[in-house]
Order: structure tokens, then C-alpha cells, then sequence
């Protein structure tokens, strides 16, 4: 069990995703809780190891358990975070969800092709 290795495989891996859109972010954030709810899975069997197997401190297993809580919270609040950008997104998602005719005509990421309101001016 190498918690570190692991642990760092995970940073590299965020610090490399790419997602195609935002609605993969949402469903993607939408796995939070299975994501943390492994980790918190892998302290629950390191804590029953370390008090029935290892030579340890009762003290220093209640502090894996304590650990093995906050993850659990951990993954139950991560659990929200899906919701609340389906939420405050809403309107985002269902135009990817149901694009009207031609969408993508919509250019609304501010790139060179994006023109400027006219103003009218009266004589």
C-alpha cells in the first residue's frame, strides 16, 4: 500500500484532465462521491488491518478511524457538487443537452469572429 504514490498519481491525472465541454465536468463531478468514497474504502481497510494485524497504538488507529470519518463525510458532501451545477448552470446544460437549430452559430467563447453591437445614432 503506497497511500503517497497513489495519491500522486491522482494530482497528476487532475492536472492533466482535459475535458471536451462542460457538461463532462458535470458528469464527471457527478463521480466525486465513488471517487472519495475508494479512498475512504482503502483508510476502512487500513484501519481494521492496523488494529487486528499491526503492532499499533490503539491511539494512532483511532486517528486512521478519525481520518476514515472525515473521508466518508468527505465523499457524502462531494456528493452535492453535481447538483448545484446542474443548478446554477441549468440553462448551460440544456443548450447542450437540446441545441436549438444550428447552435453552434451562437459564437459566444469571444473569439476573433465576435462583432461589436451597433449603435444608431439619430440625425
Amino acid at each position: 500500500m503506497r497511500f503517497h504514490q497513489s495519491a500522486t498519481e491522482m494530482a497528476a491525472s487532475a492536472g492533466r484532465y482535459s475535458p471536451e465541454n462542460m457538461h463532462q465536468v458535470w458528469r464527471d463531478f457527478g463521480h466525486l462521491p465513488d471517487a472519495i468514497g475508494q479512498i475512504a474504502a482503502a483508510l476502512r481497510i487500513t484501519t481494521q488491518r492496523a488494529g487486528g494485524e499491526w503492532p499499533l497504538h490503539p491511539a494512532v488507529v483511532e486517528q486512521l478511524a478519525a481520518v476514515h470519518g472525515m473521508l466518508v463525510k468527505a465523499a457524502e458532501t462531494s456528493g452535492q457538487v453535481a447538483p448545484a451545477m446542474r443548478r446554477v448552470h441549468e440553462q448551460d446544460l440544456v443548450r447542450h443537452e437540446q441545441p436549438r437549430r444550428n447552435e453552434r452559430l451562437w459564437n459566444v467563447t469571444g473569439g476573433a469572429a465576435q462583432s461589436q453591437p451597433v449603435t444608431h445614432r439619430a440625425k
